[in-house]
């Protein structure tokens, strides 16, 4: 079963036509009471290349002080409730980094179970 299209009651455009160009002369005199007004043109000056440093040092690159071998992603959808306890619990073993939260977890159960575990 479909519906009927609902109309759109759109005004009439037949009759459209676009804007005709600016002559260059009225371009001519636009950016003259422009320039009398204050207004200034909205482009930059090209800025100054800043000075190169010399080729003994070698630039700092700031990543490599975030560099872990972290790069696997393991998402579980949880509740609110369940994400807050894990974050609390990390916070009260003072680890701030969730890979070292689940180890640890992974590990007591390991321990328990009576199997061998870690890394």
């Amino acid at each position: 079963m479909t519906k009927e299209r609902v109309s759109l009651d759109l005004p009439d455009v037949t009759g459209f036509k676009p804007r005709a160009k600016v002559p260059e002369s009225d371009q001519a005199e636009i950016k003259q009471v422009a320039e009398r007004a204050g207004f200034t043109a909205r482009h930059s000056a090209q800025p100054a290349t800043p000075p190169k440093a010399p080729a003994s040092e070698a630039p700092f690159d700031a990543r490599s002080l975030r560099r872990s071998n972290r790069t696997a992603k393991l998402n579980i959808a949880t509740s609110e409730d369940t994400r807050r306890r894990f974050w609390e619990l990390a916070q009260r073993m003072g680890i701030s980094a969730g890979e070292d939260v689940l180890i640890s977890m992974m590990d007591a159960y390991e321990r328990e179970d009576g199997r061998a575990g870690g890394r």
